[in-house]
């Protein structure tokens, strides 16, 4: 009977069982939400407002921010930060980098484009396509053809491009980065070693607390808000209120899911002694 009874209802401490499991969310990787969300325990809800997907036009088009953090109390200044959510790295990619695909034909001319050259557009670069050739010998440029046999190279080129944000990191008195914990660091990495990235700040956010990895440097001379963009960001916080309340129930529901699974752990480690102890009084008997 101990054992069918240490069986059903109990599990070694340290081991969870499916029941245990159920009782609320396990950390995990982290959504954009999540991460939004969280940012609320560096700037509290009480003390700044959380503007998501502020916009830099009254109708709420063209460039945007995922989160503008807005000062309210007149001692932290009223400052602006901008801050920019990240979840994977191709991401963060997008937001600074841009890749070219440049082909040289045979004259040393060279066509860059943004994506891959696909076989079939090679076709005309190899002297392999008719109706091209057939096109430059009617006007007489039979040098632009290629020679049988050409190959034409293609070369993949890197540059920074840091237009994307350029507009809220002249407006906003800080700009920053906000990621899950593991993709955080390789963010502050790339911060810390590209020259046109500096000044850029890094948080690393995970479910329980927010740290900084690279501090950003502040704006001097930020270019001030006008009236039309600020009814952009008025329109954009309509909801900032009941996000905020949003924020502070899963708050209570997380502290009441782990305030639950502590009473679980503590009752199965006081079941499991009892088991032990019974099973050693009737070993003794």
């Amino acid at each position: 009977m101990t054992d069918r009874f240490l069986h059903e209802h109990t599990a070694a401490p340290g081991h969870a069982t499916n029941a245990a499991r159920e009782i609320g969310p396990v950390d995990g990787s982290m959504t954009a939400a999540d991460v939004k969300a969280a940012l609320s325990m560096r700037w509290p809800d009480d003390r700044y407002l959380h503007v998501y997907e502020a916009p830099l036009n009254h109708g709420r088009q063209g460039c945007k921010i995922d989160v503008l953090v807005m000062g309210l109390w007149a001692s932290k200044g009223h400052q602006l930060d901008a801050v920019e959510v990240k979840v994977s790295y191709s991401d963060w990619c997008k937001e600074w980098r841009q890749v070219e695909w440049v082909l040289t034909d045979h004259l040393g001319k060279q066509h860059a484009r943004r994506w891959k050259w696909r076989e079939f557009e090679l076709r005309p670069f190899r002297g392999l396509d008719e109706y091209t050739n057939n096109y430059l010998r009617a006007r007489g440029r039979e040098d632009e053809i290629p020679p049988e046999g050409f190959e034409p190279t293609i070369e993949r080129r890197q540059t920074v491009d840091t237009s994307k944000n350029a507009d809220w990191r002249a407006h906003a008195h800080r700009f920053w980065i906000a990621a899950p914990e593991r993709l955080a660091a390789k963010i502050a990495s790339d911060v810390q070693t590209i020259p046109e990235l500096a000044g850029w700040g890094v948080i690393a956010v995970s479910r329980t607390s927010t740290h900084v990895l690279v501090d950003p440097k502040t704006n001097p001379n930020r270019t001030t808000l006008g009236h039309r963009q600020y009814l952009g960001i008025i329109r954009a916080a309509a909801d900032s209120g009941v996000n905020a309340i949003w924020r502070a129930e899963a708050r209570g529901r997380e502290a009441g899911f782990k305030s639950a699974r502590m009473r679980d752990e503590q009752l199965r480690q006081s079941m499991w002694r009892s088991v032990l102890w019974t099973s050693a009084q009737e070993c003794a008997s």
